[in-house]
């Protein structure tokens, strides 16, 4: 009997020995061959991995990364917090300094605590003649019943994490106030359309003017530069995108056949850009088309009325700007929406503006908005 417990005993621990190797190196192997497909590809695709060293406005680009293996990461960790905001924003860098902290506290707490637990736990311990092997001598399981003033070690540790962990979040709020203030009051942010903008819903409709508007909100330090009323633009949005869409797909195709005539025609490319390139080397019958009707679906595929593509986008969309640009001369005619976009003159009354009690009647105007992106706006 004693002999198939210590038999039982020595396969657990060979077992959960083998089981925590096993899965240690097949994980390093699959994080090095991640990381060494990250670090191939780096440098062949820049537009995913590096876009702002060349793309954006000039006051969002940062320098070139480094091309050595692993030179982009010490390039990333010392790279300047004025920098990392005015590249990325507020929430980018607050986000990249979660990880950052969050990952020292917790991994210098580990070490501390494992040089401090570990030996508790091993020293003069259990061992085999309690059942005790393997991984099992690192738990505080593994703690002899005579040394029980022992188990005060992980109970006090465990004190000390967690009042160090809200002291943690306590400076990093402190942190993020000040780098806020700091933000808000920069005069990069205030020169910012939307630093000085809000948004006000849940107009009453007897407010839903710009001269009561501009009388309401006009005390406020600057005063108001524009009142924009929100207004049910009805089938215009939809004749906006189809418009952008059309764009795209001319500038698409487009591209398509500049880049064939000019791989056959590599040997007179000078002769070639100064041409219409598409006509002289397109006939009518190799031209692209597309299929329209007014099922999108159906008439994608073949049920629709085939067109030339080029002309088809360009009539199109001449006849949309038209029709757009006629309907921002007369946008008194759309029905007004109970809400606004108020700029002020000032960030500060704008801010005011968000806070305070703006009407007499019950939840009317709020809530309030302020550093609203068109981007974060359903339209």
């Amino acid at each position: 009997m004693a002999t198939y417990t210590t038999n039982s005993t020595q396969i657990t621990e060979g077992a959960s020995l083998s089981q925590f190797f096993t899965t240690l190196v097949v994980s390093a192997t699959v994080a090095i061959i991640e990381i060494t497909i990250f670090v191939i590809i780096r440098k062949k695709f820049k537009r995913i991995y590096e876009p702002k060293t060349y793309l954006g406005d000039d006051n969002q680009r940062v320098g070139p990364l480094p091309s050595t293996c692993c030179g982009w990461l010490s390039t990333l960790l010392k790279m300047p917090q004025e920098d990392l905001i005015r590249t990325s924003g507020l929430d980018a860098y607050f986000f990249a300094r979660y990880l950052y902290m969050h990952a020292f506290f917790f991994l210098s707490s580990f070490v501390l605590v494992a040089l401090i637990l570990l030996p508790v736990y091993i020293v003069d311990g259990k061992g085999a003649s309690y059942g005790k092997t393997g991984l099992d001598i690192l738990t505080f399981g593994n703690i002899q019943p005579r040394y029980s003033s022992r188990y005060a070690a992980p109970l006090v540790l465990a004190y000390i994490f967690i009042g160090a962990y809200l002291y943690f979040l306590y400076t990093e709020m402190k942190i993020f106030v000040g780098k806020r203030q700091t933000f808000l009051r920069s005069p990069a942010y205030q020169s910012c359309a939307s630093a000085t903008t809000i948004l006000v819903t849940a107009i009453p409709k007897e407010y839903m003017s710009e001269a009561v508007l501009f009388r309401i909100f006009n005390q406020f330090p600057g005063g108001v530069k524009y009142i924009w009323l929100n207004r049910n633009l009805e089938d215009l949005p939809d004749k906006a995108h189809e418009r952008m869409k059309l764009v795209e797909k001319l500038e698409t195709t487009e591209c398509k056949l500049i880049r064939a005539a000019l791989k056959d025609e590599t040997k007179y490319r000078k002769t070639i850009i100064e041409e219409d390139i598409i006509d002289k080397y397109f006939s009518e019958t190799k031209r692209p088309t597309m299929r329209i009707g007014s099922i999108p679906v159906l008439s994608s595929l073949c049920f629709g009325e085939k067109v030339d593509t080029l002309t088809y986008c360009k009539e199109t969309i001449s006849q949309l700007n038209t029709t757009i640009e006629k309907a921002k001369t007369s946008l008194d005619n759309y029905v007004v929406i109970n809400s606004a976009f108020i700029q002020f003159n000032k960030s500060i009354a704008a801010h005011m503006a968000v806070q305070c009690v703006a009407a007499s009647i019950p939840l009317a105007m709020t809530p309030r908005y302020i550093d609203v992106k068109p981007a974060n706006i359903v339209w």
